[in-house]
């Protein structure tokens, strides 16, 4: 689900900001990983650098790049982190609202 979505914003011509949530340490012990953010750090890279630079000629495989997003690194998801996650997004939505309007 979540490389559908990757894939769809990063074709995209739209404005699509894409705020990225990881967790430093794991509460899963089914993650076999060394770090299970990697692929989150991976992907904000992708969307602000850009890959596929003229390697193949298979336009499914190349993002221009420069494209906005967030990182949000929390050491560990907690019930006092994800109040102080929720809370930020509302400010973050709320405030956009405002001055959109």
């Amino acid at each position: 689900m979540v490389n559908m979505l990757f894939i769809s914003y990063a074709s995209s011509t739209h404005f699509i900001p894409v705020d990225f949530i990881a967790t430093v340490q794991s509460q899963s012990t089914l993650i076999t990983q060394h770090h299970p953010a990697a692929n989150c750090l991976a992907q904000a890279a992708a969307l602000m650098q850009g890959s596929g630079n003229g390697e193949t000629s298979l336009p499914m495989k190349h993002m221009p790049g420069n494209k906005p997003s967030n990182m949000l690194l929390l050491t560990k998801m907690t019930p006092r982190a994800l109040g102080q996650l929720l809370a930020c997004m509302s400010i973050k939505y709320l405030s956009g609202y405002h001055l959109a309007n």
